[in-house]
């Protein structure tokens, strides 16, 4: 809309061009086909392509499926779909449907304790705490420096896409 208004106002196809990082050709054809068609020329129409795989329903169950169980995977998935609705999906589709629903597909971000004073005290209490009551011939190894060993118990799970995952409990390993 804003280049057919330069356009009225005179401004140079070319200069328009510039300011909406377009052909002249793209402008061009924009004012043409206001010119031809009216403010409805201007407005995008539906475009051909291929029809979806799953119908709407069939999608809001495998959303729901998801929400349910975040940790399912989308080869999982692909097989669900195969079997249940006898549709074959890409791994890619069954993502890029999900990322539809703003569902993305994360790993729990690990968050420093000593970032903050208070959270490093009661870490360490809550540490001693689990800690004191075990065997002497118990070997308690404080991994934590680098968060060494601890990527094997994180895994990933699907959250909505503005959603930031910390893996908080360090600890709960411990008996």
């Amino acid at each position: 809309m804003q280049a057919i208004l330069w356009r009225l106002e005179n401004k140079d196809y070319t200069e328009i061009a510039k300011r909406l990082n377009r052909t002249n050709d793209t402008i061009t054809q924009w004012v043409k086909r206001r010119n031809r068609e009216g403010y409805d020329g201007v407005i995008d129409k539906p475009r051909s392509g291929r029809p979806q795989t799953l119908s709407p329903s069939e999608e809001k169950e495998i959303v729901d499926t998801v929400k349910e169980s975040a940790r399912i995977t989308c080869k999982i998935l692909r097989f669900k779909i195969l079997n249940e609705f006898g549709k074959e999906l890409t791994i890619g589709a069954i993502n890029a449907m999900l990322h539809k629903h703003n569902l993305s597909w994360k790993k729990p971000r690990k968050k420093d304790y000593r970032q903050n004073e208070q959270e490093r005290r009661q870490y360490q209490k809550t540490l001693k705490k689990k800690t004191e009551n075990l065997p002497p011939e118990t070997m308690v190894w404080y991994l934590d420096e680098v968060f060494f060993g601890l990527d094997c118990i994180l895994s990933y799970t699907w959250m909505p896409m503005w959603y930031r995952l910390f893996f908080q409990e360090i600890i709960s390993i411990l008996p």
